[in-house]
């Protein structure tokens, strides 16, 4: 998990509570609830803007995005209006639907 010293510092953290979250998050001290309350006192205190108190890795897959649902997150998607874009949109959406 990657997180920002520099906000949990914000958040009053001290450098020993960061430098012992790495360990926490292995023994399961630190769950997935704990992180999702730590973004929302963020939000809150205004360190983050609401909407980016969780960020998922920053390579393709889909993985994340059942976090995001099971804490009641909405999605927003931008698409292009090229045609390939279309296409290639159209082709995933077939090949999706016709997996079910």
């Amino acid at each position: 998990m990657f997180y920002s010293k520099t906000k949990l510092k914000a958040l009053g953290w001290s450098d020993a509570d960061i430098a012992a979250l790495p360990d926490r998050i292995k023994t399961g001290d630190f769950t997935l609830d704990d992180l999702i309350a730590t973004a929302k006192e963020a939000v809150d205190k205004g360190i983050v803007e609401k909407g980016f108190g969780y960020w998922h890795r920053n390579s393709k897959g889909g993985d994340f995005i059942q976090y995001y649902a099971a804490y009641g997150a909405g999605f927003t998607m931008q698409l292009r209006t090229s045609w390939s874009s279309r296409r290639a949109r159209s082709s995933t959406f077939t090949s999706s639907s016709a997996a079910l």
